[in-house]
């Protein structure tokens, strides 16, 4: 992993956003505004948000991108 990338999964065995319960959707926008909070917090001023749906988990990928 990249220094300072972060990685969100889901436990629930779904591979896409589109699968997600309300309950769910609702949690992961706090999740991962959460996440890039810290990531901010921790000196990283711009990343990209990745999701892709090969797995049986559905994960989102915090990247940071440095200057």
């Amino acid at each position: 992993m990249a220094p300072g990338m972060m990685v969100v999964e889901l436990r629930r065995h779904i591979r896409s956003i589109t699968e997600f319960t309300v309950d769910e959707s609702n949690k992961l926008v706090g999740v991962l505004t959460r996440t890039r909070e810290a990531m901010r917090n921790a000196g990283i001023e711009e990343a990209t948000l990745v999701q892709e749906e090969r797995s049986s988990h559905f994960h989102a990928w915090w990247l940071p991108i440095y200057p």
